[in-house]
């Protein structure tokens, strides 16, 4: 993918993301681990019509799975280097997981 258009891809991207629902504001913690996963290039290979499944599976995943983790950045209100190295690993965890579920569904296909 060439610069200018890797960029206008993240940009929707990130417009995605950044949608909430009105009267609902996401709380901190949640838009700190949603926006990681999205500029760090984790949700780049994620069709735009499911980046918003994928967000709200992944909260879901980390408050179930990583409530730890979610507590520490809610509390400590910033990103530590371990808690960073906690989300990246979580981040793959999920993704392997997601991947599986939409394929097997075949509602999901892999973006190059």
């Amino acid at each position: 993918m060439k610069a200018r258009a890797k960029k206008i891809f993240r940009g929707e991207l990130l417009t995605e993301v950044l949608k909430q629902v009105d009267g609902e504001p996401m709380p901190f913690e949640r838009q700190v681990v949603a926006l990681y996963a999205a500029l760090n290039g984790y949700m780049d290979d994620i069709p735009h019509a499911s980046v918003k499944r994928f967000e709200a599976e992944f909260l879901d995943y980390l408050d179930k799975r990583h409530e730890k983790l979610v507590e520490t950045i809610q509390s400590s209100k910033e990103l530590s280097a371990d808690s960073e190295a906690a989300l990246k690993s979580a981040i793959d965890e999920f993704k392997a997981i997601f991947y599986e579920i939409m394929e097997s569904t075949q509602n999901f296909k892999i973006e190059a």
